[in-house]
């Protein structure tokens, strides 16, 4: 999962760029945390795993185009729950920009796809004190409507820091995040 997910974001950046060369274009990555509503939400309470992300974004006129690639993986400390349970989000999102100064704001929505695991009935548990659990592996792939909201402070003209809240909504359940990302392009 973690190769496919590398691997399509490099295909987007590849494809993307001749099509952005023209624009303001720049790019994100960032790490942060994310909480999952399938089965069981919060199921470790706020924050289910780490989230890693990046996206392409680009401005043309007054509206704003990201098209993103987030995959978050469940963290579990002592004891094991098999499977792991993850997420993988890639969405292409339209929204609008709004600048003051060195700080630039925007809020985006779009479509996605939001695909990944998560653990169904109960199998087995090893008689250990930090023993294993087995559940049936559950796995889901559907249509999302994509949220993102971004905040970026320009440290120089090609270079900011900031915070991504985003999540995706599908019929069946929806994720959400916290990135702290770093920006790279033509931020100003």
């Amino acid at each position: 999962m973690k190769t496919l997910f590398f691997f399509l974001l490099f295909c987007l950046c590849d494809l993307c760029h001749p099509l952005m060369a023209q624009r303001d274009c720049w790019y994100d990555a960032g790490l942060g945390g994310y909480s999952y509503s399938g089965n069981q939400p919060f199921t470790h309470g706020i924050i289910d795993g780490l989230l890693v992300g990046a996206s392409v974004n680009w401005k043309n006129q007054n509206t704003f185009y990201k098209i993103r690639a987030n995959y978050g993986a469940e963290i579990q400390l002592m004891s094991t729950r098999n499977p792991n349970q993850n997420i993988f989000d890639l969405s292409g999102l339209i929204g609008k920009g709004y600048a003051y100064k060195h700080l630039k704001m925007n809020i985006f929505t779009g479509l996605g796809i939001l695909t990944g695991t998560t653990r169904g009935e109960f199998i087995s548990r090893e008689q250990a004190m930090f023993g294993n659990s087995y559940y049936q592996n559950k796995s889901f792939f559907s249509l999302a409507i994509p949220l993102n909201c971004s905040l970026c402070l320009s440290v120089s003209r090609k270079f900011g820091i900031g915070i991504d809240c985003l999540g995706g909504i599908t019929p069946q359940n929806a994720f959400g995040g916290l990135m702290l990302k770093v920006a790279i392009g033509e931020i100003r």
